[in-house]
């Protein structure tokens, strides 16, 4: 089993706040480390949701994506 933590920053659409993420990953294979962060770097201004709905269907595994946006924490399994 392969560990993979990454941290990342995207606004809010809601009101253009910035929101740091934490992505993991847990798979049974090998990803480039260069593939997570071109994927994450790609999220300018979108919802947790979207977000986390959008890493599964690339890189699927077992996924957990936090967020602190104005005093919530949110955290989201896939």
């Amino acid at each position: 089993m392969n560990f993979y933590t990454y941290g990342f920053t995207t606004k809010c659409p809601n009101n253009s706040h910035y929101i740091y993420y934490t992505f993991k990953l847990e798979i049974n294979k090998t990803v480039m480390v260069e593939d997570i962060i071109k994927k994450c770097s790609e999220f300018k201004e979108e919802y947790h949701e979207d977000i986390a709905d959008n890493l599964f269907r690339v890189f699927t595994g077992k996924q957990t994506l936090t967020a602190v946006h104005q005093n919530v924490k949110i955290k989201t399994l896939r």
